[in-house]
């Protein structure tokens, strides 16, 4: 699954500067496992719900945040040091930690000044708009995952072939090692289970 939020910055032109537009595509900051295996002994470390942002990710994505201010506000003054809605456009795939990723990096990126501070308790952040589609409509961020029965007839005829098949086969002893080790039936299409697990904990 490849989720990314879409950051277009368009603002006015400056002096003799050329830059004209920047698009920001990436990836959402660090996550728990989407699925744990029976057997993980870290299933249950983790304080936030699968396949949501940590607090590693989000500082990743503050740190992004803040990246960009560093390039468009501070050394380039490409963009204003106050959000203007009319200078940025947020765009997020419709999934929880892609929205988190995208709040968070507008934190980094907009901390509010003056006039946008509107709680005295609460003064390092403003609602900034981060705009989304249903994920089953979304064919610019998620394109991968909207309906297509062509991709599908080809991904079953994929499994028919023979060099998958003679793949599978070679590979059958790691396969049952995995399902042996993970509790769960391991093949090619729920491998990506493990490396998730792994990847994460």
């Amino acid at each position: 699954m490849f989720n990314c939020i879409f950051l277009s910055l368009v603002c006015q032109i400056y002096c003799m500067k050329t830059l004209k537009m920047v698009h920001v595509v990436y990836r959402h900051g660090a996550r728990s496992p989407l699925v744990n295996f029976p057997t993980n002994s870290h299933k249950n470390d983790w304080p936030v719900d699968p396949g949501m942002l940590t607090k590693v990710g989000m500082n990743m994505e503050y740190e992004l945040g803040r990246f960009l201010k560093k390039r468009y506000m501070i050394d380039n003054h490409f963009l204003n040091e106050t959000y203007i809605q009319k200078e940025i456009y947020i765009r997020s795939s419709d999934t929880p930690r892609c929205l988190q990723s995208a709040e968070t990096q507008l934190a980094g990126l907009y901390p509010p000044k003056g006039y946008q501070v509107w709680h005295n308790l609460v003064n390092n952040w403003q609602p900034i708009p981060v705009h989304t589609v249903p994920n089953d409509q979304d064919s610019l961020l998620r394109s991968l995952r909207t309906p297509c029965p062509r991709l599908r007839e080809l991904l079953s005829a994929q499994k028919k072939k023979v060099d998958y098949m003679k793949k599978e086969k070679e590979n059958k002893m790691l396969l049952s090692l995995l399902s042996n080790y993970t509790g769960m039936i391991v093949n090619f299409r729920e491998l990506w289970v493990v490396y998730d697990v792994l990847k994460c904990d």
